[in-house]
């Protein structure tokens, strides 16, 4: 029986898009992409587990493979960094050491404190 979930806009967006070019309709995508990511955990290649614990502090990325290096840092980067970057530049201005940024995209500067 068909259940109504809540998905990130963003997901959404590339479902559609993704789902023009394989003739899916985008609940027929977002399901094709579930059933790929149960598949990956169960072939053992990606171990969520490991890599929650990574991302918890319990694990270390050098005990990770390649892929779920990957993985972590991917979902790391989700976490942290949003589309214009402001959150990083905000807490980079809160502290006291210098860093470096781009303005207009091309160059680099660097910013005092």
């Amino acid at each position: 029986m068909p259940q109504s979930v809540r998905i990130d806009d963003l997901l959404i967006d590339s479902a559609r898009r993704e789902a023009k070019g394989a003739h899916r309709s985008v609940q027929g995508q977002i399901e094709h992409w579930a059933k790929i990511g149960q598949m990956v955990e169960r072939s053992g290649v990606l171990s969520y587990e490991r890599i929650r614990n990574f991302l918890s502090g319990e694990m270390q990325i050098d005990n990770l493979n390649n892929d779920e290096r990957l993985m972590a840092s991917r979902t790391l980067f989700d976490q942290f960094i949003d589309d214009d970057f402001s959150s990083v530049t905000d807490e980079l201005k809160e502290r006291d050491d210098s860093y470096y940024g781009s303005e207009d995209g091309e160059s680099i500067k660097r910013y005092e404190p």
